[in-house]
């Protein structure tokens, strides 16, 4: 497992333009893809090995899902 902390990848996307988009060939557990899109970036992960598309992808989906209910209070 060589997940990052998702801190960690928030801090490194910062060398990115603004609103640019970041691309993660790794995506593993999708968190570059998270990073990025909590930030204000737009992101494309890819993943060979479908477990961890689906680990991947479903993290991203329930984290999004959380923020918008959290903003929608």
């Amino acid at each position: 497992m060589t997940e990052k902390p998702l801190q960690l990848m928030k801090d490194v996307i910062q060398i990115c333009e603004p609103g640019g988009l970041i691309l993660d060939p790794f995506a593993g557990a999708g968190t570059t893809v998270l990073a990025a899109v909590v930030t204000g970036y737009r992101a494309v992960g890819i993943e060979v090995t479908d477990a961890y598309y689906k680990l991947g992808s479903d993290r991203v989906r329930i984290a999004l899902e959380a923020e918008q209910k959290e903003d929608e209070k």
